[in-house]
């Protein structure tokens, strides 16, 4: 079985905004670490979600960062 490291980040940047985006905005947002990764998108429509789903069928296993 292969092992496969995955993460994400993803962040839309707007120079005019006036609201900095430091650590605890992500953590608001939803800031996810280890498996935590899997539980929050696992079987999803997202880009994570659907490599999750590509990982099973190929019998790889997904590591999470």
């Amino acid at each position: 079985m292969k092992r496969i490291a995955i993460g994400q980040i993803s962040h839309e940047t707007n120079a005019f905004s006036p609201i900095r985006t430091d650590l605890a905005r992500f953590e608001e947002r939803g800031l996810h670490r280890g498996r935590g990764i899997i539980e929050a998108f696992s079987d999803t429509r997202t880009p994570i979600g659907g490599f999750l789903e590509t990982s099973a069928h190929a019998n790889w296993q997904a590591v999470p960062t």
